[in-house]
């Protein structure tokens, strides 16, 4: 992974073959990031995708073996018991057009990936909500 800093952040690339998820964790520890909102295109394979049911309170995984675009990705970064936690969305292409979306689990660049990391000066933390069975993000005035 490679990265440029600017003024609100970086500008990151991902190198064919690295996982996406796991980069980017590593790129936030070994800099002390603890909140920043993610963004980016490229393409990948391997993709591992979930989609929240609320009914059974549980993701639901899919793997996508090919090759897709990454048409969009968006997503955050905050801290899970002392833990960095990527949270992102996407949405892929494949050779016939044909978009596919969920929450990302993990991806493996096939081509390049080129991102921002807008950093924030805060600590965002996530807490478990009972009802929903999610971490989600804590926002009151002591986080």
């Amino acid at each position: 992974m490679e990265a440029k800093s600017i003024s609100s952040g970086f500008v990151i690339r991902i190198e064919k073959g690295e996982e996406l998820i796991g980069a980017i964790k590593l790129f936030c520890k070994e800099r002390s990031i603890q909140a920043a909102k993610l963004s980016g295109i490229g393409a990948a394979k391997n993709l591992s995708l979930s989609f929240f049911s609320e009914k059974d309170k549980t993701y639901i995984e899919k793997k996508f073996n090919n090759n897709y675009e990454i048409i969009s990705l968006s997503g955050n970064i905050s801290k899970f018991n002392n833990e960095i936690i990527v949270h992102a969305h996407i949405a892929i292409s494949d050779e016939n057009y044909n978009v596919i979306g969920g929450h990302l689990n993990e991806a493996y660049i096939s081509v390049t990936f080129e991102g921002f990391l807008e950093v924030f000066d805060i600590q965002l933390n996530r807490k478990k909500h009972p009802e929903l069975n999610l971490n989600l993000l804590e926002l009151t005035d002591g986080s």
